[in-house]
């Protein structure tokens, strides 16, 4: 069911994107797909030129028109407030391209974690990384680009081990 969404909600904001008049979006190729977790309407996909310095924020699915399509300049983009934020509120990463993952890992690298302010939010990205396989390795091999450091490092899993429960059983009162 999540995967017919992604679909159908990629498929619109392209056809949002090819259609806008005066062909303002042209050659423009999806970057990523934010799922909004709480109404589905808000979901975002943000699209970047391939000839030029602009992006394109596309909401497919809200009522106004004019409230569809919002262009920006690609160094306008902030994967802080733009990403990280997001997901640390109430939206979870549907798709990226790997070009934009080599980005965000650049980023984090220069910039994780005293310049970050959503460390919420790189958790929440990493854990959509370890779960798709996204791994340093994958993005060099896809992208043909080199990596300084595996960003992975920086994930910390949530979850608890059945080995630390069974070491700490004797701590526990119940």
């Amino acid at each position: 069911m999540k995967e017919k969404f992604i679909e159908q909600l990629e498929k619109e904001a392209k056809n949002l994107i090819e259609y806008a008049e005066d062909e303002k979006f042209k050659g423009y190729d999806i970057g990523f797909s934010l799922i909004n977790k709480v109404e589905d309407k808000k979901s975002i996909v943000y699209a970047f030129s391939n000839i030029d310095s602009e992006g394109v924020m596309v909401k497919p699915f809200v009522d106004k028109e004019e409230d569809k399509t919002w262009g920006f300049s690609d160094w306008a983009f902030n994967s802080d407030e733009d990403l990280f934020e997001s997901l640390e509120e109430e939206y979870e990463l549907a798709s990226m391209t790997m070009e934009l993952h080599y980005n965000i890992w650049c980023s984090l690298e220069e910039l994780y974690p005293e310049d970050i302010e959503y460390k919420e939010g790189v958790q929440e990205y990493l854990k959509y990384c370890k779960e798709n396989n996204i791994t340093k390795e994958a993005i060099e091999k896809a992208t043909e680009l080199k990596l300084e450091i595996d960003v992975m490092d920086f994930y910390e899993d949530k979850k608890v081990s059945n080995k630390n429960l069974t070491e700490n059983k004797d701590e526990i009162d119940i």
